[in-house]
């Protein structure tokens, strides 16, 4: 059983880490499947060193405390509901997306964040697929679990 919920942790992580490592290999200008004067979609590296929502600190400890804190009581969260996999899978997906992240600021100095997406004069954030992960998690929890938790 705890190989199993090891398991969407190192999911998310390894599914991360390999989408940033195969997006290293474009050129710095970007591929973009989409460019009109209305839309863009496409990939274009971008190392994002604020934290999650453009939030964070100049002083890079603040940031790793905050980081630190964050997957503190996400972990606490794991123990609490350990045994409620309709919780606990979103949950271990957030600590291995989160994991990937910490994983670029210690390596590289920021997050690489690389999918690209604007109509007209909405930019959205460039993002990446933990951040997808931990949205979705994080919403399904919201929608779905909120009377469970």
């Amino acid at each position: 059983m705890r190989s199993f919920l090891i398991f969407w942790s190192l999911f998310a992580l390894l599914i991360d880490q390999t989408s940033k490592f195969l997006i290293k290999k474009i050129p710095d200008q970007g591929i973009f499947f989409v460019k009109t004067e209305d839309w863009t979609i496409g990939w274009q590296k971008h190392l994002n060193t604020d934290l999650a929502l453009s939030l964070g600190s100049n002083i890079p400890i603040i940031n790793f405390g905050l980081i630190i804190i964050s997957l503190g009581l996400l972990i606490g969260l794991i123990v609490k509901y350990k045994t409620k996999n309709k919780i606990v899978i979103p949950l271990l997906i957030i600590l291995g997306s989160a994991l990937s992240n910490l994983l670029d600021r210690l390596i590289l100095g920021g997050v690489l964040d690389f999918a690209v997406l604007s109509r007209d004069n909405l930019h959205f954030p460039i993002f990446n697929i933990s951040d997808i992960l931990i949205v979705g998690s994080f919403a399904y929890l919201l929608i779905f679990k909120r009377k469970s938790l």
